[in-house]
């Protein structure tokens, strides 16, 4: 599966919108992405739940996908691993 069918599977399961996924590197830099972020690689997305309840299975379905998670509290971040 496709990192974007993976994204999608997840927004559209868990009602997460997606605040960021693709950066330029300038545009990383501007919002304080890490340097080797994947979000420049478009292979990183932020996602945003509309219920905070559902975070811990938007987690649990995203690792079952391969994905590695990153909770930053107020989004969750998932990306390809390198």
């Amino acid at each position: 599966m496709r990192f974007a069918d993976k994204v999608e599977f997840l927004g559209r399961r868990w009602q997460a919108s997606c605040s960021s996924w693709g950066r330029t590197a300038k545009r990383n830099e501007a919002v304080g992405g890490a340097f080797n972020s994947r979000h420049k690689d478009w292979l990183g997305a932020d996602l945003v739940l509309d219920a905070e309840e559902n975070k811990a299975a938007l987690i649990n379905d995203a690792r079952a996908l391969g994905l590695w998670v990153l909770d930053e509290g107020d989004h969750v971040h998932v990306q390809e691993p390198r």
